[in-house]
């Protein structure tokens, strides 16, 4: 698999992971040898299933508060791994990056349905077509009026900022 470049960041970020399940987010994140904080890690954690989907809002309470402690440590980057599908699941990521005075920039994944599921098929948990195509009607890529500073777009092996 070809991988986009990784964006030139700035120094300190918070980074929102944004695309389908399978359109290669983790596999972006670990081809560039980078950690992240992950909502299917700390699913893992708490249920010891990755696919869990019960209690949702403890999950992101507690991606949160991971994200606020890395800020208030000095952390400089932070990868959220997430599908971060509208501007309201990014919203509180979002808030958090401003009111610790840093960027928020999104890294956004774009592949179709088609890849995505075949991706899903080749990994240790497959998430099914229909989960896939339910998250595609849901994603809206992001604007920056909703607070993004800015956008780096990956479709394939090919990278752009958008803004």
């Amino acid at each position: 698999m070809e991988f986009a470049p990784l964006p030139e960041l700035p120094g300190r970020a918070v980074v929102l992971m944004i695309g389908l399940p399978g359109s290669g987010k983790s596999s972006y994140l670990a081809h560039y040898g980078l950690s992240s904080v992950s909502t299917d890690a700390l699913r893992e954690l708490l249920f010891g299933d990755a696919a869990e989907q019960r209690a949702a809002g403890q999950v992101f309470g507690l991606l949160y508060k991971v994200l606020t402690t890395r800020l208030e440590v000095g952390v400089p980057q932070t990868f959220i791994d997430a599908t971060n599908l509208d501007a309201a699941a990014r919203k509180p990521l979002v808030r958090i990056a401003k009111e610790a005075g840093i960027p928020a920039i999104g890294l956004w994944l774009d592949a179709d349905v088609d890849e995505c599921q075949a991706r899903s098929q080749l990994r240790g948990r497959v998430v099914e077509l229909e989960v896939i195509q339910r998250f595609a009607r849901k994603l809206r890529p992001p604007t920056a009026a909703e607070g993004i500073d800015h956008l780096y777009r990956v479709r394939g092996s090919v990278g752009e900022w958008v803004y």
